[in-house]
């Protein structure tokens, strides 16, 4: 059975290969005016990146009981992902770059309490991304951006391959710090995320005789911090 909403992730995955065929007829501009540029970031640059790191998340859950059926209950607790981002973004101006990003998500869980099994969850988003390129000189280029798009949630709730997954929007807030050597550089990010999936579904009807509680929604923020290379053309 597919897990994804395969209507909406086929517009999001149209949007963002029209945006990649863009980018990739300018590259050639791109190419002549970095040979010239005094600045890390200037019009007509493309930067390439790609990076690893970690987020700390507040959840809010609301779940169903299978021992009081027809009641929601609401948790809260914390976890964390291993994070690992991608992007590509265009300098428009000196001054404002757009682009497109995408993010992978492994989740840390702990084990159930009752069955002693150990979930696992993955996310994955895709999505525009907005840079203000705030400080630019020749070796330093530091930003303020933010991405909107579209976030995919699954986890594997139990050892009968029974599955959770969700989409929702997504919004990435981040400000990050840029350190070329020439045209390959190292950079950090400090970010802010948020995902509500109001609307958790399941491959199995019959979930609720398996598990102690079934989640129903899962709102969630998270400060992440990310390291990684760059590369400009």
């Amino acid at each position: 059975m597919a897990f994804i909403a395969l209507d909406h992730y086929f517009i999001v995955m149209k949007g963002l290969c029209s945006l990649i065929l863009l980018l990739i007829c300018i590259i050639p501009a791109s190419l002549i005016h970095a040979q010239d540029s005094q600045e890390s970031f200037d019009k007509h640059a493309l930067v390439f990146s790609v990076g690893f790191g970690g987020s700390g998340y507040n959840i809010n859950e609301n779940y169903s009981a299978s021992s009081k059926p027809g009641r929601i209950f609401s948790t809260n607790f914390g976890t964390s992902s291993a994070t690992y981002p991608v992007s590509v973004e265009y300098a428009l101006f000196k001054w404002l770059g757009i682009g497109v990003t995408g993010q992978f998500d492994s989740y840390y869980l702990k084990k159930d309490s009752i069955s002693n099994f150990q979930p696992t969850a993955k996310g994955l988003e895709l999505g525009l991304l907005f840079n203000l390129h705030l400080i630019r000189t020749r070796h330093v280029d530091f930003l303020a951006g933010a991405s909107i798009g579209n976030s995919n949630f699954t986890e594997n709730t139990d050892p009968n391959s029974d599955q959770l997954n969700g989409n929702c929007p997504w919004v990435n807030l981040n400000a990050t710090l840029r350190y070329y050597f020439g045209r390959i550089g190292l950079y950090g990010s400090l970010g802010y995320q948020t995902m509500n999936y109001t609307s958790l579904t399941s491959n199995n009807s019959s979930l609720n005789k398996v598990l102690q509680y079934i989640p129903t929604s899962w709102a969630a923020k998270s400060e992440s911090i990310t390291f990684g290379l760059q590369l400009r053309l």
